[in-house]
Protein backbone atom coordinates (compact mmCIF):
# COMPACT_ATOMS: atom_id res chain seq x y z
CA UNK A 1 0.00 0.00 0.00
CA UNK A 2 1.39 3.57 -1.04
CA UNK A 3 1.78 6.36 1.45
CA UNK A 4 0.97 9.76 0.68
CA UNK A 5 2.80 12.87 1.68
CA UNK A 6 1.12 16.27 0.86
CA UNK A 7 -0.09 14.56 -2.23
CA UNK A 8 3.25 12.78 -3.09
CA UNK A 9 3.67 9.02 -2.95
CA UNK A 10 6.79 8.30 -0.43
CA UNK A 11 6.15 4.72 -0.38
CA UNK A 12 4.78 1.99 -1.97
CA UNK A 13 4.86 1.97 -6.44
CA UNK A 14 6.07 5.23 -7.76
CA UNK A 15 7.88 6.21 -4.58
CA UNK A 16 11.00 9.01 -4.66
CA UNK A 17 14.06 8.24 -3.53
CA UNK A 18 13.44 8.73 -0.20
CA UNK A 19 11.67 9.84 2.74
CA UNK A 20 12.79 11.22 6.53
CA UNK A 21 10.49 12.53 9.03
CA UNK A 22 11.46 14.84 12.09
CA UNK A 23 9.73 14.60 15.35
CA UNK A 24 13.01 15.87 17.50
CA UNK A 25 15.58 18.10 16.08
CA UNK A 26 18.77 16.77 14.97
CA UNK A 27 20.70 16.67 11.27
CA UNK A 28 20.08 15.93 7.70
CA UNK A 29 22.76 14.81 5.05
CA UNK A 30 21.67 15.60 1.42
CA UNK A 31 22.72 12.39 -0.56
CA UNK A 32 24.77 12.22 -3.59
CA UNK A 33 23.03 13.68 -6.50
CA UNK A 34 19.65 15.41 -5.11
CA UNK A 35 19.50 18.60 -5.58
CA UNK A 36 16.01 19.42 -4.79
CA UNK A 37 13.63 18.15 -2.20
CA UNK A 38 10.07 19.05 -0.47
CA UNK A 39 10.06 19.97 3.08
CA UNK A 40 7.10 20.00 4.97
CA UNK A 41 7.07 21.77 8.67
CA UNK A 42 5.27 22.96 11.71
CA UNK A 43 6.28 25.26 14.12
CA UNK A 44 5.23 24.45 18.02
CA UNK A 45 1.30 24.59 18.81
CA UNK A 46 0.82 27.89 21.66
CA UNK A 47 -0.18 26.60 25.17
CA UNK A 48 -3.40 27.23 27.11
CA UNK A 49 -3.84 29.66 29.37
CA UNK A 50 -4.42 29.05 32.81
CA UNK A 51 -8.03 30.09 34.25
CA UNK A 52 -8.24 33.18 36.84
CA UNK A 53 -9.82 34.71 39.62
CA UNK A 54 -9.71 38.86 39.30
CA UNK A 55 -10.73 40.53 42.38
CA UNK A 56 -13.41 43.23 42.74
CA UNK A 57 -11.16 45.81 44.44
CA UNK A 58 -7.69 45.86 45.74
CA UNK A 59 -7.61 44.02 49.38
CA UNK A 60 -11.52 42.72 48.92
CA UNK A 61 -12.48 39.01 49.14
CA UNK A 62 -14.72 38.81 46.64
CA UNK A 63 -14.38 37.99 43.27
CA UNK A 64 -15.40 38.51 39.95
CA UNK A 65 -17.05 35.18 38.13
CA UNK A 66 -13.73 33.21 37.44
CA UNK A 67 -12.27 33.12 33.75
CA UNK A 68 -11.33 30.26 31.62
CA UNK A 69 -8.12 30.87 30.20
CA UNK A 70 -8.40 30.48 26.54
CA UNK A 71 -6.93 27.82 24.01
CA UNK A 72 -3.68 28.27 22.34
CA UNK A 73 -3.08 28.99 18.52
CA UNK A 74 -1.67 26.23 16.32
CA UNK A 75 0.84 26.81 13.64
CA UNK A 76 0.17 25.35 9.86
CA UNK A 77 1.57 22.85 8.31
CA UNK A 78 2.72 23.88 4.59
CA UNK A 79 4.99 21.95 2.07
CA UNK A 80 7.54 23.93 0.51
CA UNK A 81 10.05 22.50 -2.99
CA UNK A 82 13.68 24.24 -2.38
CA UNK A 83 17.40 23.59 -3.70
CA UNK A 84 19.59 22.02 -1.52
CA UNK A 85 23.79 20.91 -1.97
CA UNK A 86 24.68 17.15 -2.10
CA UNK A 87 26.90 16.36 0.54
CA UNK A 88 25.73 19.55 2.75
CA UNK A 89 24.54 18.51 6.53
CA UNK A 90 21.28 20.42 7.42
CA UNK A 91 20.59 21.51 10.68
CA UNK A 92 16.59 20.03 11.48
CA UNK A 93 15.11 22.00 14.30
CA UNK A 94 12.10 21.00 15.98
CA UNK A 95 9.98 23.70 18.05
CA UNK A 96 8.54 22.16 21.34
CA UNK A 97 4.94 22.66 22.31
CA UNK A 98 4.37 26.06 24.21
CA UNK A 99 4.41 24.90 28.00
CA UNK A 100 0.97 24.94 29.89
CA UNK A 101 0.00 28.20 31.60
CA UNK A 102 0.53 30.06 28.39
CA UNK A 103 3.74 29.03 26.98
CA UNK A 104 4.79 30.07 23.37
CA UNK A 105 5.36 27.48 20.44
CA UNK A 106 8.52 26.95 19.68
CA UNK A 107 10.09 27.31 15.99
CA UNK A 108 10.31 24.92 13.32
CA UNK A 109 13.57 25.01 10.26
CA UNK A 110 15.23 23.52 7.86
CA UNK A 111 18.79 24.45 8.61
CA UNK A 112 18.84 28.73 7.06
CA UNK A 113 16.86 27.77 4.31
CA UNK A 114 12.96 27.43 5.71
CA UNK A 115 11.58 28.26 9.20
CA UNK A 116 7.91 28.67 10.64
CA UNK A 117 7.04 30.25 13.89
CA UNK A 118 5.24 28.48 16.55
CA UNK A 119 2.38 29.88 18.33
CA UNK A 120 1.40 32.28 20.31
CA UNK A 121 0.34 31.51 24.30
CA UNK A 122 -3.08 32.41 25.50
CA UNK A 123 -3.94 34.24 28.30
CA UNK A 124 -6.64 35.15 30.74
CA UNK A 125 -7.95 38.23 31.53
CA UNK A 126 -11.20 39.95 33.43
CA UNK A 127 -13.22 40.19 30.50
CA UNK A 128 -12.31 36.12 29.61
CA UNK A 129 -9.28 34.62 28.14
CA UNK A 130 -7.77 35.93 25.30
CA UNK A 131 -6.97 33.59 22.18
CA UNK A 132 -3.13 33.29 21.30
CA UNK A 133 -2.77 34.30 17.84
CA UNK A 134 -1.72 32.29 15.47
CA UNK A 135 1.68 30.65 14.16
CA UNK A 136 2.49 31.01 10.38
CA UNK A 137 -0.59 30.62 8.04
CA UNK A 138 -2.90 28.85 11.06
CA UNK A 139 -6.13 29.81 12.98
CA UNK A 140 -5.80 31.62 16.30
CA UNK A 141 -7.39 29.53 19.31
CA UNK A 142 -10.73 30.47 20.66
CA UNK A 143 -11.14 32.91 23.65
CA UNK A 144 -12.26 31.73 26.84
CA UNK A 145 -15.54 32.42 28.39
CA UNK A 146 -16.74 33.60 32.20
CA UNK A 147 -17.62 31.08 34.64
CA UNK A 148 -17.01 27.74 34.21
CA UNK A 149 -16.14 27.93 30.09
CA UNK A 150 -12.88 27.75 28.84
CA UNK A 151 -11.60 28.02 24.86
CA UNK A 152 -10.58 25.01 22.52
CA UNK A 153 -6.81 25.11 21.74
CA UNK A 154 -7.09 25.97 17.82
CA UNK A 155 -6.38 23.23 15.08
CA UNK A 156 -3.50 22.47 12.92
CA UNK A 157 -3.32 22.24 9.38
CA UNK A 158 -0.57 19.05 9.70
CA UNK A 159 -2.60 17.23 6.78
CA UNK A 160 -5.46 17.44 8.07
CA UNK A 161 -7.40 19.48 10.26
CA UNK A 162 -7.87 18.99 14.17
CA UNK A 163 -6.35 17.55 16.94
CA UNK A 164 -6.25 21.26 19.31
CA UNK A 165 -6.77 20.86 22.68
CA UNK A 166 -10.33 20.70 24.28
CA UNK A 167 -12.00 23.48 26.60
CA UNK A 168 -10.74 22.76 30.05
CA UNK A 169 -7.19 21.67 29.71
CA UNK A 170 -7.69 18.98 27.01
CA UNK A 171 -4.50 18.05 25.44
CA UNK A 172 -3.50 18.46 21.86
CA UNK A 173 -2.64 15.89 19.62
CA UNK A 174 -1.77 16.56 16.10
CA UNK A 175 1.93 19.00 15.26
CA UNK A 176 1.22 22.33 15.71
CA UNK A 177 -1.70 22.14 17.54
CA UNK A 178 -2.63 24.57 20.71
CA UNK A 179 -3.46 23.24 24.08
CA UNK A 180 -7.12 23.79 25.63
CA UNK A 181 -7.44 26.82 28.09
CA UNK A 182 -8.00 25.86 32.32
CA UNK A 183 -11.43 25.92 33.50
CA UNK A 184 -12.49 28.71 36.47
CA UNK A 185 -11.15 28.33 39.79
CA UNK A 186 -7.13 28.69 38.51
CA UNK A 187 -7.68 26.14 35.98
CA UNK A 188 -4.33 25.08 34.23
CA UNK A 189 -4.07 25.15 30.74
CA UNK A 190 -2.45 22.55 28.38
CA UNK A 191 0.62 22.18 26.75
CA UNK A 192 0.87 23.03 23.23
CA UNK A 193 1.78 19.78 20.88
CA UNK A 194 5.35 20.02 19.41
CA UNK A 195 6.50 20.72 15.73
CA UNK A 196 7.44 18.24 12.96
CA UNK A 197 9.53 18.26 9.86
CA UNK A 198 9.01 15.85 6.42
CA UNK A 199 11.36 15.62 3.96
CA UNK A 200 10.87 13.60 0.57
CA UNK A 201 13.60 13.70 -2.78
Amino acid sequence: MAIIFNGVTVAGDSAPAGYQEFTASGTWTCPTGVTRVTVMLAGGGGGGGNGQQFAYAAGKSAYYSAFGGSGGGSCHGKSWTISVTAGTVYTITIGAGGGSNAGTGGTTSFGSLLSVNGASAAVASPVGGLAGTAGTGAAAGVWGYPASSSGSGANSHWKILGGGGAAASGASSRPGAGGGGGNSNGGIGAAGYRGQLEIIW
